[in-house]
């Protein structure tokens, strides 16, 4: 597979899963070999 879609795999996958966790994103880099993330996570009590 080449790298251009497993890095579109990879942020797909990131944006569902903080959708089902209601994670919002903020900022994220794709880099070959890891994820940058800054996420803001609403606490509820």
């Amino acid at each position: 597979m080449p790298h251009s879609e497993v890095r579109t795999r990879v942020r797909d996958i990131i944006r569902q899963v903080c959708c089902e966790m209601g994670v919002t994103i903020i900022n994220g880099v794709l880099s070959r070999d890891h994820v940058h993330l800054l996420s803001f996570i609403a606490v509820t009590s």
